[in-house]
């Protein structure tokens, strides 16, 4: 039996479970979405959330559903070029609408160029959290030292996940543990910190902006970083490592909502919730 038999065979044992554990079922089967989860939520999206919450208190609870939903709908498409085994979205690009669109829009700009923008901010936050953690142990880490075990440790990640099999199945289990403890960490702040009920529905379920340019700039901002090429050439690669068919693309789609959406809406919405709770109205702005 191949891999993608077996893929197969555990997608309908898990469409055969009883109602209420067929969605543990495939999310364990699930990865790339919450992979892709892992991705966009870094530097851009939170500072757009403490910023929120910090400035305008619970007004932009909305904007998070909005920015991912945006992104949910434009991954669905990449949902089932992912389950098309020897499709490759570049080279098909290539072929039908020119290099001009699929090397230089798509892979240098849509993609190279804005990761090396984007993780700027995920490097500068990880130094950070290395010294700081070096500080707590009494531990002098050199910038230089810490930068270069960034870069291993991270390049590392992707050669090992890029060879599929066992190994990316490892780091994406990984990701779910760091997503559960990511959002475990920011739910029980929010319990101590006590939330707004009132102003909180308001802002999720009565979408507003405040006049002025800063705070359309601050919802361009929050869309922009939830949205990226990236997330879709991700996507599609994680699946044809995956060996998956077109009978996986439910599954696919199951993992950008379960994966991807609701990790991100859920964390953002509770730091703007903090945020929200500590520093709007007090005179401090993030």
């Amino acid at each position: 039996m191949t891999d993608a038999d077996r893929s197969l065979a555990r997608l309908e044992a898990a469409y055969r479970s009883p109602l209420w554990q067929r969605p543990w079922r495939l999310a364990a089967l699930g990865g790339p979405g919450f992979a892709n989860a892992a991705l966009t939520l870094g530097a851009g999206s939170l500072t757009a959330a403490m910023l929120s919450g910090a400035n305008y208190g619970y007004q932009f609870l909305w904007v998070p559903v909005l920015a991912m939903g945006l992104e949910l709908f434009l991954l669905a498409g990449m949902a089932r070029l992912a389950c098309r085994p020897g499709l490759n979205l570049i080279e098909t690009q290539n072929r039908r609408h020119g290099q001009w669109v699929g090397t230089l829009l798509t892979a240098l700009v849509g993609c190279f160029a804005v990761a090396l923008v984007f993780n700027y901010g995920q490097v500068v936050l990880a130094l950070h959290l290395v010294e700081a953690a070096g500080h707590a142990w009494s531990l002098n880490v050199p910038q230089s030292l810490a930068g270069t075990g960034y870069t291993l440790f991270t390049a590392s990640l992707v050669l090992a996940y890029q060879g599929g099999g066992r190994r990316a199945r490892l780091i994406e289990s990984f990701m779910k543990v760091a997503i559960a403890i990511m959002l475990l960490a920011f739910t029980v702040s929010l319990v101590l910190v006590g939330i707004d009920w009132g102003a909180a529905l308001r802002g999720l379920f009565l979408p507003s902006l405040p006049r002025g340019r800063e705070g359309i700039s601050l919802l361009l901002g929050t869309i922009g970083a939830a949205a990226g090429v990236m997330c879709w050439l991700f996507f599609v690669a994680a699946g044809r490592e995956r060996n998956w068919q077109p009978q996986h693309e439910p599954l696919a789609r199951f993992d950008l909502f379960a994966g991807m959406f609701l990790p991100f809406v859920a964390i953002n919405v509770i730091v703007i919730c903090l945020f929200a709770g500590t520093l709007f109205g007090s005179g401090s702005t993030a």
